[in-house]
């Protein structure tokens, strides 16, 4: 007897098990769906037809859990108990509940940014440097069972490569851009492809120099700018100490010593004061007992509260 073709719904389900090459397990599923939906369709088809505004979205609700739709630009991998079975096209894929589910991932370039780091040159400068990697995924098998978070462990391997580059380089060499980009990539491409991804560009957005690095470079041009300058005026005939003044420090030099003792006088004034305050809030409590505390307190809540209504004004030593 020849073999009839197959329709659209059945070269679906085909596709989802394995179609002749499936184990007897997914045959026995596949044979148990096709009989629950006809089971199904069957105790429910008066009323699907007499009512569409109910049964169309049922129907859409239970396809759309049978299944996963990949978009453009990302690509799935199904896993049948466990297993890689499967490389998921852009497209709406059949699964089998509780046997199969899909992982997607995005296939397209995307690009990771690395936060600030801090560099030590040869010369012993420190830089911050900002860097990023423009990357893609080529095999989706390797990116999803190779490793557990992609992007975590590219974070991690940018920040390693930045501080192999960079690490003991000289400061000259930080201005060859180029180089240094070539090197990154370079130091990424290896461990990358055991992921299944591939390094499009790798680069470094800047390297600049920290606050402290600044100072001590541009220190050596500070101090000849400022002995030309003490030069010129001693030519004009300008005496020795007005011509140190003039082009002396921005600060005006003081003894740490000084300082010091101000700060300990300071000190020892608030201490004197905490002192004075507690002794006279010691010596009040100690006056009064307890219960003459609290008289003196429901008193003192009653005057203010007359003096607030009569305008006047009433003081502590009046209620003694």
């Amino acid at each position: 007897m020849a073999r009839t073709a197959k329709g659209p719904a059945r070269r679906a389900l085909d596709e989802v098990v394995g179609g002749e090459n499936a184990d007897g397990f997914l045959r026995s599923a596949r044979r148990w769906i096709v009989g629950a939906g006809v089971w199904v369709w069957s105790e429910v088809k008066g009323f699907a037809i007499t009512h569409p505004e109910v049964a169309i979205p049922a129907v859409y609700g239970f396809v759309k859990a049978c299944g996963r739709t990949v978009d453009s630009g990302q690509t799935g991998l199904r896993f049948t108990l466990g297993r890689v079975s499967k490389q998921l096209d852009p497209g709406f894929h059949f699964l089998i509940p509780f046997v199969q589910r899909a992982r997607i991932v995005p296939t397209r370039s995307r690009t990771l940014e690395l936060e600030d780091q801090r560099i030590v040159t040869k010369e012993g400068l420190v830089f911050v440097v900002q860097a990023n990697v423009v990357w893609r995924i080529v095999d989706i098998e390797k990116a999803l069972i190779e490793i557990d978070d992609l992007v975590q462990g590219m974070r991690q391997l940018l920040a390693i490569s930045v501080q192999q580059v960079l690490s003991g380089v000289a400061r000259e060499d930080l201005r060859d851009g180029e180089r240094l980009d070539r090197q990154l990539e370079e130091r990424m491409e290896g461990p990358l492809e055991v992921w299944g991804v591939t390094v499009e560009r790798a680069g470094f957005q800047s390297i600049a120099p920290s606050k402290r690095t600044i100072r001590v470079t541009q220190q050596k041009k500070r101090v000849d700018a400022r002995r030309d300058a003490y030069g010129a005026l001693l030519e004009l005939g300008l005496e020795s100490a007005a011509g140190t003044g003039l082009v002396g420090t921005r600060h005006v030099p003081r003894r740490r010593a000084l300082r010091a003792a101000r700060r300990d006088r300071a000190a020892r004034r608030r201490q004197r004061l905490t002192i004075q305050r507690r002794r006279v809030w010691n010596d009040r409590e100690a006056y009064y007992s307890k219960d003459e505390r609290k008289a003196r307190k429901k008193a003192e809540k009653e005057a203010q509260r007359k003096a607030w209504l009569t305008g006047e004004t009433v003081s502590v030593s009046e209620l003694d």
